[in-house]
């Protein structure tokens, strides 16, 4: 889990997919506060796709702290496949 200060900006950069592992990418799922990416608000219980080799940023909430849990396809270093490796990328979430 990451906790994220008010008017946090995370500037784009992108999550390379890692050779001999699934092109897959990273799931992120709001606790508390909420998170605007490509153009959608995403509060608590939300959750958006973001694909691995695609350029990303994202705004924090400009009023509290901002709570997420993101699960990668990949287990740090090592390379394993997580158990949603096979997921579709599919943009978007609850909305």
């Amino acid at each position: 889990m990451t906790l994220f200060p008010p008017r946090t900006v995370v500037e784009s950069h992108v999550h390379p997919t890692l050779e001999g592992a699934a092109a897959c990418g990273q799931l992120r799922v709001v606790v508390k506060g909420s998170i605007t990416y490509n153009g959608q608000k995403y509060g608590p219980g939300d959750w958006f796709f973001i694909p691995n080799d695609i350029s990303y940023s994202f705004v924090t909430d400009q009023d509290v702290e901002t709570l997420e849990n993101y699960y990668y396809q990949y287990n740090g270093v090592t390379g394993l496949p997580m158990r949603f490796s096979c997921l579709r990328p599919v943009m978007g979430g609850n909305k």
